[in-house]
């Protein structure tokens, strides 16, 4: 996970919200990438947050007391397809219209709501966005990872790119989602906007 970015994230939501909670797959602490000096000073004075985030599977089923959900650019969810928590985290934000922001990468998550044979996709017909295919190929991730744009279009959802790491965000009612962690900052003012209306 890119540490600038998941900084301007918490940063902005924790100076909005009066607590924010951080989770992880298995509660295990997050796999940063290389970080500046500004970055890694940063984490060093959060350590005591960071060090141990709450599992998925530990968060508080009441999820009504949960303004909304943010999923940073982060390769973790490329690699855990169907995780039931997520998916009915997901169902419950878009059932009651409460913001969802996925970021990058962190889109990912919608593969968690891969719907079962016979049903269909929660998010069919929602304008979205996420890394393209394209973008996948340059950074050498297309053979490792799932495509998020074809399961999006696959999905019958509407899926749209800006030019390669471009700023480039869409916001289809309650969700937001942008194409790259580039798009970060304004990604999580347009869920902040959508939290506070």
């Amino acid at each position: 996970m890119s540490p600038k970015q998941f900084i301007q994230a918490y940063s902005v939501c924790t100076t909005v919200f009066s607590s924010v909670d951080l989770a992880t797959l298995n509660g295990d602490s997050p796999r940063w990438a290389a970080a500046d000096d500004a970055s890694a000073k940063w984490l060093a004075d959060k350590k005591h947050i960071l060090a141990r985030p709450l599992a998925l599977e530990t968060l508080d089923p009441n999820v009504e007391h949960y303004a909304g959900m943010v999923v940073p650019d982060g390769d973790g969810f490329y690699f855990e397809p169907r995780n039931l928590k997520i998916r009915s985290f997901l169902e419950y934000f878009v059932k009651f219209r409460k913001p969802v922001c996925l970021i990058g990468a962190g889109a990912a998550a919608l593969f968690s709501t891969e719907p079962d044979p016979g049903e269909q996709w929660l998010l069919r017909k929602y304008s979205l966005t996420a890394p393209s295919n394209l973008s996948a190929v340059r950074h050498n991730k297309y053979l490792t990872h799932r495509s998020i744009e074809d399961f999006i279009v696959d999905m019958y959802g509407r899926y749209s790119t800006g030019k390669n790491e471009s700023v480039h965000i869409v916001v289809d009612d309650n969700l937001v989602t942008a194409q790259s962690k580039a798009c970060t900052l304004i990604a999580i003012q347009t869920f902040i906007l959508l939290c506070n209306r």
